[in-house]
């Protein structure tokens, strides 16, 4: 690589900058002008502002309205649990890596207003990533092409419906995208050292995130500029300092961590999806076809093609690494999502920063030469796929028509939550499957049910599930038998179960369907 970088936006031409030895970088990169400020552009600004806003609104819309995904009630509890003082793996089983409790904690003891708070922090993220996106846009093209990535960004209904709940994985994104950002900008040290730090956080949010850290470590030993090993060593000593969170749980409780983080997965996956007839090769590649013709996405890959031919037409060899680059990120987490256990559609959505990149290659193609953004009739295509997959999305995630969702609708969910409250107490101790109704009511939770486990508990011995903070089928009816429960609120599985000590101890009280809450009888 030369030690030259060429300039050039939408605002001026391109022209070399001469660097000395200290400021090569890994790729070659259009430099941001320095003749008007960023915040000097008064109109610049107001388009930035406008975005934003429009991106706050539309999630605001999905925070407050969709149904409640399952897993939102494991991480408020796991977070409520550090909020207690306890940790995981030492503490409660917890089958993710470590830092999303903590990260959660400070919004996880509010009730209900626990879930908004706790959407909003995730929401966060997302409009993170879009200005992120737009800035790593606009330093690789133009103003131009970086508005429209951030268009596409903000109106994808799948990211707004799955990057507004409580979850890890945007979060995850965001580091991620930002370890790219650094590797673009690995011009210095620091960068490099923070490329790898970044890493490490979207690593210690989200396991899957281990695959583009591969990436970038792989790229930087055999694709990077030497001096290759110092920049590598840089990258694995910012990886290393925070993944050094994760290496003390390990340290810890070894067992513990090994079993949330791998074997509890693997068990869940072939006891539980597998041998229940879910998730073989075709559900697989159903699901990755479902994401694929999501007619958002279907215009993101159609451009993203224009990657093929600004690979093959350009001698520059910082162009073709970026583009290897950001399709090996998109690559390894498709294969990464595909081959797992479960193996739904939300994954990936994780994949679509990297789908937006690569769709930024063939914006700017059909952006050259000052022509007409798009045809007519491609703009009309355009609006037609955002409104029907727009609709869609509604239909499904805030109006919850499928039967199968009907359990979480936050008008189902509330009044529940509001019973629990006006007649118990927080010493009360509720179960369920889903711990979201102890913790959105403030109560107590039985010790070994506070996230998972009682789903892949008849695989354990008993000094397993004791170990690993885990209680099966026969410690609830015990419980149950014992009274030691107050307040038991099911969603159809619960009295399919244990329906002798129900009959026996408890007493209907209050129904929100599909939910009962029974009441112990004193």
């Amino acid at each position: 690589m030369g030690e030259e970088l060429f300039a050039g936006t939408s605002r001026s031409a391109a022209r070399p900058v001469r660097l000395g030895q200290a400021g090569r970088t890994a790729l070659r990169l259009h430099r941001v002008p320095t003749k008007m400020s960023f915040w000097q552009d008064w109109p610049f600004r107001r388009k930035m502002f406008a975005m934003v806003l429009l991106h706050a609104l539309l999630l605001a819309v999905v925070i407050f309205f969709r149904y409640i995904a399952a897993d939102e009630g494991l991480y408020l509890s796991a977070a409520r649990e550090v909020v207690g003082g306890n940790h995981p793996y030492l503490d409660f089983a917890y089958v993710h890596p470590p830092y999303f409790p903590y990260f959660l904690a400070p919004f996880s003891t509010w009730g209900w207003s626990s879930l908004f708070a706790s959407r909003a922090v995730s929401a966060l993220s997302s409009l993170f990533i879009g200005v992120l996106l737009f800035l790593i846009a606009r330093r690789l093209w133009n103003e131009k092409v970086g508005f429209v990535l951030w268009g596409f960004w903000i109106l994808n209904g799948l990211l707004l419906v799955w990057n507004s709940v409580v979850k890890p994985s945007a979060w995850a994104d965001f580091f991620a995208l930002l370890a790219f950002w650094s590797f673009l900008e690995g011009r210095t040290k620091a960068a490099w050292f923070f490329s790898g730090l970044w890493s490490a956080m979207a690593v210690n949010l989200r396991a899957f995130m281990l695959a583009p850290s591969a990436v970038f470590f792989l790229f930087l030993l055999f694709r990077s500029e030497k001096p290759r090993t110092k920049k590598t060593l840089l990258w694995c000593f910012g990886f290393v300092v925070v993944f050094s969170f994760s290496l003390y749980f390990f340290l810890r409780e070894p067992a513990g961590f090994i079993f949330d983080n791998l074997i509890y997965h693997y068990l869940w996956g072939v006891g539980v999806v597998v041998e229940g007839g879910r998730f073989g090769f075709w559900d697989r590649l159903a699901n990755l076809a479902k994401f694929i013709l999501f007619p958002q996405n279907s215009v993101l890959l159609l451009l993203a093609a224009g990657a093929v031919p600004a690979f093959f037409q350009t001698d520059d060899k910082n162009r073709r690494n970026l583009i290897l680059l950001i399709a090996a990120l998109f690559t390894v987490l498709v294969f990464a999502f595909f081959f797992t256990t479960p193996s739904p559609l939300a994954y990936y959505v994780q994949t679509v920063p990297y789908l937006v990149l690569l769709a930024g290659f063939g914006v700017n193609r059909l952006l050259e030469g000052g022509r007409e953004p798009f045809s007519p009739l491609f703009r009309r295509g355009l609006i037609a796929a955002h409104l029907i997959s727009l609709a869609l999305i509604a239909y499904i995630f805030l109006f919850g028509q499928r039967s199968r969702d009907w359990q979480y609708l936050l008008s189902n969910v509330k009044p529940v939550i509001k019973y629990l409250l006006e007649n118990g107490a927080p010493t009360d101790t509720v179960f369920s499957e889903w711990p979201g109704y102890a913790v959105l009511a403030g109560m107590q939770l039985p010790k070994g049910t506070e996230t998972v486990g009682l789903d892949i508990a008849h695989l354990l011995t008993a000094e397993e599930k004791k170990a690993y903070h885990i209680l099966d089928s026969a410690g609830v009816d015990s419980l149950l038998r014992q009274k030691k429960i107050k307040w038991v609120v099911t969603g159809g599985t619960v009295t399919a179960v244990w329906p002798e000590p129900l009959a026996a101890n408890y007493a209907v009280v209050f129904q929100s369907s599909p939910a009962t809450v029974y009441r112990r009888n004193e």
